[in-house]
């Protein structure tokens, strides 16, 4: 084959379904010269001359079309019905098929379907430098993948890839059935074995099973560090000291138990003030020290739910949460609804915020309500909203207020303009190289009442992302994920999650404040396929922790 036909232009085509900005939508489309088409068609008619395929096939065949495959099985289905008799049928697609065909199982199964040695080194050549794509081969390497259950099935009928099995029992004999499932047995231990080496990726996180939870013992005053940037005004009454340290953990090992014992006298829960450090104590003028109260016990009252979702954790408590994810329905799979629910000392949930992502919006834009079954902008359960940049890589998170932008009248009532409840930034990673994800955290700062203080910018240089990329950082918290460690014996990145994360996730994640890295403001993680543990602390509330797990969720082009 002469170099020339070899080179190719490969184009993006969008699938016109799901969203715009995720690459798994948009399938590649290779632009051959006009020669080489009709070299791929001269080895095709003479590929299909000594190749015999079943009859089953509908898929890349002549005179065969989809509208055949429906028409039979309906008219089969139609028989049954009429005949008052059953048919069990099984769908089977197999997933990206057509684009994971090795080459070595090609020329084998062309082998063996009795294709000439002279044919299989013409398709060898064509494959060598270059993608071009010989419909018919895929049918021959269908042909073979399905002769064992088209054998053991009293019907079956494929198109390409997908296949459906008919049977008028629920199950076939005792034979096949052993035999299924020894397939199946099979199957399911190359799905271990892959699940096992898609953890080993660089780019996901995994809980970390050997870490257990102990309370972390009492830093000296020199050592104190403050969560909350000393840059905060003061005139603002913004408080300086950090968040209680109740809830720190650390990844201890056995040789550290008589450590824990002298420190396992100091309760969670002790009524203790954590000192300022060394800057923040020159003089009672420039800073305030305040202390850090904290809850006598893990029970959470809701007594209103849209002034919970707004007002921080309290102080010394872990509100645990969890996030389920909904993809069922018309266009759940591709516009899921998420719900978030507290976990109660007694096992049961309360329901706390739902939220789904808008359609035909140019970026993101989640809807946040406390009213599972309303999700409209316009409805009275609307608390807030997350939207993002064309990139996906930059997140506000607003609450229910106007737009200033989109405000009518010559003034607009500054009590009644939206809120920017936190922004969430993800460092740009094209194709993993930089490891796992790094995300930052701006949040509005407290004041001294531990209540947080209203940023409701006009325009976009009062935004809190234009004030975090300018280092204008009063008044704000910045938090940043806590980098995972690599974990020689697992190959992979670990995180201590002390129990409340159980899979590997390129999502798991916690939050933290770069001068107290062991207080933990917010984790989220992984449990199931689609469940998620959510757990905060204060200065967040519910809301921003729910939007910055939504945020996990999205497409990200510069990120993947």
């Amino acid at each position: 084959m002469p170099e020339e036909w070899r080179r190719s232009v490969l184009v993006p085509i969008f699938k016109n379904k799901g969203d715009v900005q995720s690459c798994s939508n948009y399938r590649g489309i290779k632009l051959m010269s006009h020669t080489v088409k009709l070299w791929e068609r001269v080895v095709e008619a003479r590929l299909r001359k000594v190749v015999e395929i079943c009859e089953q096939q509908y898929g890349f065949m002549p005179r065969k079309s989809t509208t055949d495959a429906i028409f039979a099985l309906r008219i089969l289905m139609e028989k049954y019905r009429d005949g008052q008799r059953e048919l069990h049928c099984v769908f089977v697609d197999l997933e990206k098929a057509y684009d994971r065909v090795p080459r070595e199982e090609l020329w084998y199964c062309m082998r063996k379907s009795g294709v000439a040695e002279k044919y299989v080194r013409v398709v060898q050549d064509m494959y060598e430098r270059s993608r071009t794509v010989v419909l018919v081969l895929f049918a021959i390497v269908m042909d073979q993948l399905s002769e064992e259950v088209r054998q053991e099935s009293p019907w079956t009928m494929m198109f390409a890839d997908d296949i459906v099995i008919c049977s008028e029992n629920s199950s076939l004999n005792d034979d096949s059935n052993n035999l299924r499932q020894q397939k199946l047995e099979k199957q399911r231990v190359l799905l271990e074995q892959k699940q096992r080496r898609k953890r080993q990726e660089p780019l996901m996180v995994q809980p970390n099973p050997e870490a257990r939870p102990r309370r972390s013992r009492p830093r000296r005053s020199e050592e104190q560090a403050l969560l909350v940037d000393s840059r905060l005004s003061i005139t603002n009454d913004v408080i300086f000291d950090g968040l209680s340290d109740s809830m720190n953990y650390d990844e201890v090992s056995d040789d550290d138990n008589e450590e824990e014992d002298r420190a396992s006298s100091l309760s969670p829960n002790t009524e203790s003030t954590r000192p300022a450090s060394a800057s923040s104590t020159k003089s009672s003028t420039e800073c305030v020290n305040v202390a850090s109260p904290t809850a006598e016990g893990p029970s959470i009252e809701v007594d209103n739910l849209e002034e919970f979702v707004l007002r921080p954790a309290p102080r010394g408590v872990t509100v645990k949460c969890r996030i389920t994810r909904d993809k069922k329905g018309m266009d759940r799979g591709l516009y899921p609804t998420y719900f978030m629910h507290l976990e109660r000392e007694d096992g049961k949930k309360l329901f706390l915020l739902a939220g789904r992502k808008r359609k035909k919006s140019k970026t993101s834009n989640y809807l946040i309500s406390v009213d599972a079954t309303d999700l409209s902008r316009e409805g009275e359960s609307f608390v807030g909203k997350l939207r993002s940049n064309l990139m996906g890589t930059k997140f506000t998170v607003y609450d229910n207020g106007t737009n200033p932008s989109k405000s009518t009248g010559a003034l607009l009532d500054e009590s009644n303009t939206r809120q920017e409840l936190a922004a969430i930034c993800y460092e740009t990673n094209v194709l993993g190289f930089k490891g796992p994800r790094k995300m930052t955290v701006i949040i509005p700062g407290m004041n001294m009442n531990f209540e947080r203080v209203p940023v409701r910018p006009t325009n976009d240089q009062e935004s809190l992302l234009s004030k975090w990329q300018n280092r204008s950082l009063e008044n704000l918290i910045e938090l940043h994920n806590k980098a995972p460690v690599w974990n020689d014996d697992t190959q992979s990145y670990v995180l201590n999650f002390h129990g409340r994360v159980t899979q590997a996730s390129v999502k798991n994640f916690q939050i933290v404040h770069d001068n107290d890295p062991d207080y933990i403001v917010m984790q989220f993680g992984r449990v199931a396929e689609d469940v998620f543990t959510l757990d905060y602390n204060y200065p967040m509330c519910a809301l921003q922790a729910f939007a910055i797990g939504l945020s996990s969720f999205d497409s990200k082009l510069a990120c993947e």
